[in-house]
């Protein structure tokens, strides 16, 4: 008789680890801080429900640690998943026996599809340097020079010698 091993996912691993500590999945979720559907998909390792790859491996450490387990035992697990994840992921970009092997590079991986809108964010990151350097252009020439600054001189003091004021003592030379 052979024995089937099958390796446990790491969802089943915190599930099972939360029942046996009696948590409800609400506890959980308040304590880690991901909504109930969130982390039920955790647990059922339901992908597409989930946030990035970096947040799932955050959320299996915080959950590991509240219902008791090693850390390193999930964490396992999920690089485990992860890793056959993107294996399948590159599978399905092989191409097929008899395919033509013009359309996709040597290393097999499909070309990136934003090299096309580079040169449109360089053009835009240009323009958008230059309307900055035109207002802050058209600003510091809009402004007045500071006082005692400037291209021209205040007119000087003009003296009158014909009219003097009826107070001024008389200052006659030839007198």
């Amino acid at each position: 008789m052979t024995q089937m091993v099958t390796e446990k996912h790491f969802g089943t691993l915190l599930r099972e680890a939360r029942e046996c500590k009696r948590m409800s999945v609400a506890e959980v979720a308040d304590t880690i801080k991901i909504s109930q559907c969130c982390l039920k998909s955790l647990e059922e390792g339901a992908w597409g429900e989930l946030p990035p790859d970096i947040f799932v491996r955050g959320f299996v450490k915080s959950y590991a640690r509240i219902v008791g387990l090693p850390e390193s035992e999930p964490l396992n697990l999920l690089d485990q998943e992860l890793a056959a994840r993107r294996r399948s992921e590159v599978e399905a970009f092989v191409v097929p026996a008899g395919a033509s092997h013009d359309l996709l590079p040597v290393d097999g991986m499909p070309p990136e599809p934003d090299i096309a809108r580079r040169p449109v964010g360089l053009a835009l990151f240009v323009v958008v340097v230059l309307v900055i350097s035109i207002v802050a252009l058209t600003y510091l020439l809009q402004q007045p020079p500071p006082p005692g600054e400037g291209l021209s001189r205040a007119p000087a003091p003009q003296l009158w010698l014909g009219d003097a004021p009826a107070d001024a003592p008389d200052c006659d030379p030839a007198a």
